[in-house]
This record gives structure tokens, C-alpha cells and sequence, in this order.
């Protein structure tokens, strides 16, 4: 059952991507390369600043989920160890895609190393993953019932009752904090998870909401100032896009985001002024961190096998030394 599960979402992700990319071929062929150029030669600095701050917060929220897990289970690892090796899993798994995997592996390994547990490192993978679709479902639940997302009609889909999804969405969330009040617990595999206390299933929610605000922030700063093309509006929209971007799995959600972006995205702006803020947005949210993350990685993996053979050298001194001396 489980790999008729796992084969279903793979198939499930492999149609939105081939789909969105049908669309998304369609929708830029008839946008000029100059269009797209002089749009984005006209994004000003402080638009750019702006979009770089909201990163750069963004990406520390996304670190923080670690910090508030290791708070939750009382880790006596120092917040201050974990911070890099927090910005470096949680940048991978959300630029190359298959975060629970890339980013979950990597996590378990560099945290290996600070002394943590295999449960450990499993209830933060698992804490941050709820932090961040939690946060998700809190906001969507908001949005959708106060600016529901209009469907544009060429797109030949029957209306959405957004209202009612987004009570779901509150609903889920209502559902785990009765499960975080009752002190209940999950089991996977051989661990046992239980649920945080409920001031941290509170800031849980709270993290996760503030990443998704700080990370549309990032793209609405791109976007020029257009008359009723509010931050609620493109935050919606945004949503959409990386909902769907993450079931096709495709690396940051590469394709499908841009598709559902241009064609969902309200305000009448020229696809060529949308495009040229997705290209931004690229750049700054994704290009620049993941060069960042990898380029830690690089030297982190370096200095670790420097210790590891320093060690073992020292070993082997000390071995021949001894062997002197008798």
C-alpha cells in the first residue's frame, strides 16, 4: 500500500509538472526577450534591497524552525552550532526538491556530527516539516475565505469553493492543536513522536505562518506598483504556485511556479513585467542562497575530513611514539 502510494504521488507530480510546462511553453512564446529585459532594467534599487532583506529573514525563519525543535525536545546542543547546518539543509531541500529526503538526510548528517541522536534528528526533520506546512494551512485558511483566488475562465475549470477550502484549512489546524492539548503522540518506524507542549505548537504555527508572508514578500517587492494589486492578493496566488510546485517535486518547484504564477496572478500587469520579477525572484530567493549553502557545505565537508585525517595521524604518531619508547 505504501509503494502504490508513493508510486501514485511520483505519477501525480510527473502530470502537474508535464502539464505545467505545456502551459507555461503556450503562455511566454508570445512574450519578446526585450519586453522582459527593459522590465527588468526598470525594477528599481530598493526594490532589490527589499526583496535581498526579505530573504535574507526568510531563510533565518527557515533556520529557526531547527532552533525551536531543539527548544521543544530540551536539546542541550547550543543554538549557535546549529545554525549553519540549519541554513545548509533547509536551503538544499528547498531548492533541489524532495525536501523530506535531500534535506532530511543532509540534516541527520551534519547533526550526526553535533552529538544528536537518529530520534532526535528525526523529530526536527519531522517538527520543522509540520512548522512549515502549518504555517501554511493557518494563512491559506485566511486568505482564501477573506480574498478568494479568481480562476480565470480560459482556463476552462469549474469554479473552486476556495471559502470552503479554506475552512478546511483552519480545520486541520484546530484538529492538531486538539491533538497537542490531549498530549498525543505519533509513531513512525521505530521512534515514537509526540507532540510539542502547546506554547511551542503555537510558535510552531507562528514561524511557519511568518516564513510564508516573509517569503511572498520577496516576490510581491518584484512586482511593479499596480492600483489594487494588494499584498493579499499576490500572496494567494503565491500560495497556489508553491502548493503545486512542491507535489511536482520538480527542484523549487521549477516550471509549475512560474506557470500558475502567469496565469493565476491578479492585477492585469504585462506577462512580461510578471516574468521578469519571477527571473528575480529566482535569482535572489533561490540562485544566490543555495551558491551559499553549497559553497558551506564544501568548506564544512573540507575542515571535516581535515579533523578526520589530523586524528587519525595523531593516532598513528602517538601508536609509533609508544612503540619507540618500549
Amino acid at each position: 500500500m505504501q509503494k502504490l502510494l508513493s508510486r501514485g504521488v511520483s505519477l501525480l507530480g510527473l502530470v502537474v509538472f508535464g502539464l505545467a510546462i505545456v502551459v507555461l511553453y503556450h503562455k511566454v512564446r508570445g512574450i519578446h526577450v526585450i519586453d522582459v529585459a527593459i522590465a527588468m532594467g526598470q525594477l528599481s534599487k530598493s526594490q532589490i534591497a527589499t526583496a535581498l532583506t526579505f530573504t535574507a529573514l526568510s531563510y533565518t525563519i527557515n533556520a529557526s524552525y531547527d532552533l525551536v525543535a531543539l527548544k521543544a525536545m530540551h536539546s542541550t546542543v547550543k543554538a549557535y552550532l546549529i545554525a549553519a547546518p540549519s541554513f545548509i539543509s533547509h536551503t538544499i531541500s528547498h531548492n533541489v526538491g524532495f525536501g523530506a529526503l535531500s534535506g532530511g538526510s543532509l540534516r541527520y548528517r551534519l547533526y550526526k556530527r553535533l552529538g544528536m541522536s537518529g530520534g532526535d534528528v528525526l523529530y526536527t526533520v519531522t517538527f520543522g516539516l509540520f512548522s512549515f506546512w502549518l504555517g501554511l494551512l493557518f494563512l491559506a485558511g485566511i486568505v482564501f475565505i477573506v480574498t478568494p483566488p479568481e480562476i480565470p475562465p480560459d482556463l476552462g475549470l469549474p469554479p473552486l469553493p476556495f471559502f470552503w477550502i479554506g475552512i478546511t484549512c483552519l480545520l486541520v489546524i484546530t484538529f492538531y492543536m486538539i491533538g497537542v492539548i490531549g498530549g498525543h503522540s505519533v509513531r513512525m518506524w521505530k521512534w515514537t513522536i509526540s507532540f510539542p507542549k502547546f506554547r511551542y505548537a503555537v510558535i510552531q504555527i507562528l514561524v511557519g505562518a511568518s516564513d510564508w508572508i516573509v517569503a511572498s514578500a520577496v516576490f510581491y517587492s518584484l512586482l511593479p506598483h499596480t492600483p489594487g494589486l494588494t499584498f493579499f492578493r499576490v500572496m494567494h496566488t503565491f500560495f497556489l504556485a508553491q502548493v503545486f510546485g512542491l507535489i511536482s517535486q520538480s527542484p523549487a518547484g521549477l516550471g509549475v511556479f512560474e506557470t500558475v504564477i502567469l496565469k493565476l496572478l491578479p492585477g492585469g500587469l504585462p506577462d512580461s513585467a510578471v516574468l521578469s520579477a519571477l527571473l528575480m525572484y529566482r535569482l535572489i530567493y533561490n540562485v544566490i542562497p543555495l551558491s551559499l549553502a553549497t559553497l558551506l557545505l564544501g568548506i564544512g565537508e573540507v575542515r571535516h575530513k581535515q579533523h578526520q585525517v589530523g586524528s587519525v595521524l595523531k593516532w598513528s604518531w602517538r601508536k609509533i611514539w609508544k612503540n619507540k619508547i618500549e
